[in-house]
């Protein structure tokens, strides 16, 4: 028995290559249908990633991602965006509110400080005569000094009441 494998090589090299022609079709439509996967899926969330980067990095609640579309991700950039925006909001009114604590903290220190001088007028006038007394050298001025000195406790006595009747009405 003689017979030629001539017809059988060559379908083989036919089917040969018909899936190579086949393998490099279906490379091809998988590269596509990866691209095209990556651009529609991985693009919204990396671009989402470096905005959230991007607002963390800077603390710029301004910031804001771009929508691309109207599916699942669009909702997840949609909501990104609000969060933003309540984010800012409350950082303004906190700044708001730290400029008005450091605004009433030196209003404080300035009211201690007129406070601190009014009540130290009256004393140092008592002490100034309670001194001048004790020594004898305004023995001559008695009625005057203790006319002074009662004045200006009574004085002294008048702030501290104002000074607790505020303290009553900020309580």
């Amino acid at each position: 028995l003689h017979a030629s494998m001539k017809p059988a090589y060559a379908h083989l090299r036919l089917e040969i290559i018909t899936m190579a022609v086949i393998f490099v079709l279906a490379s091809l439509f998988a590269y596509g249908l990866s691209a095209r996967l990556q651009k529609v899926i991985s693009e919204p969330i990396l671009d989402l990633t470096r905005t959230a980067n991007d607002v963390s990095r800077r603390k710029d609640y301004s910031i804001r991602a771009v929508k691309q579309n109207e599916d699942e991700l669009g909702v997840l950039v949609d909501a990104f965006n609000d969060m933003l925006a309540q984010i800012q909001t409350r950082d303004v009114e906190l700044r708001d509110r730290t400029t008005d604590l450091a605004r009433a903290n030196r209003m404080k220190d300035e009211f201690l400080a007129t406070l601190s001088h009014e009540l130290r007028t009256p004393l140092t006038s008592i002490l100034a005569w309670a001194v001048l007394l004790r020594s004898g050298l305004a023995a001559d001025r008695r009625s005057a000094a203790l006319e002074a000195i009662e004045r200006n406790a009574r004085l002294q006595a008048r702030l501290i009441e104002d000074l607790l009747d505020v303290s009553r009405i900020i309580s």
